[in-house]
C-alpha cells in the first residue's frame, strides 16, 4: 500500500500490500469480510458507498475498507454503534475516541468500537474504525451532525471512512489495543485518502 504519495509501502502478514479503493463506487466486500452492515456496495440519493477487502479471499482475515460520501446529513448518522446493534451484533466494548499520527505529522482522529454476533455454530467479532473528514482531515467529534452541519456551506459533501479488522475470540480481546500490522494498516489507509481528499 502506498503511504501518503510516497514509495514506502507496508507489508502485513495478515493484509496483503494494496492500495486503498478510489473514492468511486464499486463493488462490495468478499464474503466473510466484515463490513460494516448496510454500507459496502451500497448508495441511494444522498449517499454513496464503496468497499474493499484485503487480505486472503474468503478466509474472513484481514480488514475492509468502506468509505461512504455525500451530504452531512446523510453521511454523520448510522454510526457502527447504531447499525450493527441493528444487525443483531452486541457492542463489547466502545466507541471510544483515537488519535493517530499520520506520516506528514497530522494527527487523524477516530472512534473504534468492538461488536459481537453469535448464532448456533458460529461468533463473529468484528472492531471498527471510523471517523470522518470534508478536506482530509480526520475528525471523531463529539456530535458529528451538529459540527458538520454548521460547515455545510463550506464543504457540501462529507466522506466517512470504516476500517473493519476481525477480532480475536478470548475475551481480552476487546480490552486489547491494535497490533502493529493493524496501526500500521489504519495509518496508511487514513494517510492515502487524507492526501486524495486534499487535493484540489
Amino acid at each position: 500500500m502506498v503511504m501518503g504519495g510516497s514509495q514506502e509501502r507496508i507489508r502485513p502478514t495478515a493484509l496483503r500490500a494494496a492500495r486503498p479503493p478510489s473514492t468511486g463506487s464499486g463493488s462490495g466486500a468478499a464474503p466473510g469480510s466484515a463490513a460494516a452492515p448496510g454500507a459496502a456496495g451500497s448508495s441511494d440519493a444522498r449517499s454513496r458507498a464503496t468497499a474493499r477487502h484485503y487480505g486472503p479471499a474468503h478466509s474472513g482475515e484481514g480488514a475492509v475498507v468502506t468509505l461512504i460520501s455525500g451530504p452531512p446529513g446523510a453521511v454523520t448518522i448510522h454510526t457502527p454503534d447504531v447499525c450493527y446493534p441493528a444487525s443483531g451484533y452486541r457492542v463489547l466494548s466502545g466507541p471510544r475516541r483515537q488519535t493517530i499520527t499520520l506520516p506528514d505529522g497530522t494527527a487523524a482522529a477516530y472512534y473504534v468500537a468492538d461488536f459481537e454476533k453469535r448464532s448456533a455454530t458460529q461468533r463473529e467479532r468484528v472492531r471498527v474504525r471510523w471517523s470522518w473528514s470534508s478536506s482530509g482531515i480526520w475528525s471523531a467529534p463529539d456530535r458529528p451532525r451538529w459540527q458538520f452541519a454548521r460547515q455545510l456551506q463550506l464543504a457540501p459533501v462529507l466522506f466517512k471512512l470504516y476500517v473493519a479488522t476481525p477480532l480475536a475470540e478470548d475475551e481480552q480481546a476487546s480490552q486489547r489495543e491494535d497490533d502493529e500490522t493493524i496501526q500500521a494498516f489504519t495509518q496508511a489507509v487514513l494517510s492515502q485518502y487524507a492526501a486524495a481528499l486534499s487535493r484540489p
